[in-house]
């Protein structure tokens, strides 16, 4: 199923979170800002802290391309140990809120190329079963700021993002958790408890 990842961007969203491994400001404000609307005004992009650096720095040689970046929206790097690879997009409003997760970068090959994988959440009271996900999103983005990988800055402005969102701090339900993190157990770890002891017939991994 083809996913037109920019389309999905439409929706009376107040609030959104990129997260990327790659990150290019100039594909982000002269092609995805206007999909977000107007109304969307507290925009976020967590990006791996040296690819961050790295971006920066071009755009201080480069000059006028990229024009809003940490005036009209945050970005900020995650200086984890190793390499911050996730990347996903939550959308968010006062009932609800839509969120991609992928493989692609924040960049026109991450989101308009061929190869890349997003899969869509949507949560409002016609899709209750789908909290787990952006519960497990959250999840992950606090621990996180918890751990001091992410500048003051960008956690005083994370934390708006969840503020007024009731919906967004109710515990987990007894669903499935389709989205997992890898901060505190290996996901081989995660899909051994899944299985209860069950032998594997067959696996397949896409990446």
């Amino acid at each position: 199923m083809s996913v037109r990842v920019p389309e999905l961007l439409h929706g009376s969203w107040d609030r959104a979170l990129f997260m990327t491994y790659g990150f290019e400001a100039s594909f982000f404000e002269g092609t995805l800002w206007y999909e977000l609307g107007s109304g969307c005004h507290n925009r976020v992009v967590l990006c791996d802290g040296t690819k961050f650096l790295e971006a920066c720095a071009l755009y201080a040689d480069t000059g006028g391309l990229v024009r809003h970046l940490n005036q009209r929206y945050l970005g900020a790097g995650v200086f984890v140990p190793h390499a911050a690879h996730a990347k996903l997009i939550m959308l968010l409003g006062a009932s609800g809120g839509r969120m991609l997760v992928g493989s692609g970068n924040l960049n026109l090959q991450g989101y308009a190329g061929g190869g890349e994988l997003f899969t869509t959440y949507d949560y409002d009271e016609s899709h209750p079963d789908n909290l787990n996900a952006f519960l497990a999103a959250k999840e992950l983005v606090q621990a996180l700021l918890s751990r001091g990988y992410v500048p003051a800055h960008a956690r005083d402005q994370v934390d708006l993002l969840w503020s007024g969102l009731p919906w967004l701090w109710q515990p987990y339900s007894d669903g499935a958790r389709p989205v997992r993190h890898n901060l505190d157990t290996s996901f081989l770890d995660q899909l051994r408890a899944e299985l209860e002891g069950e032998d594997v017939e067959e696996m397949v991994v896409l990446s």
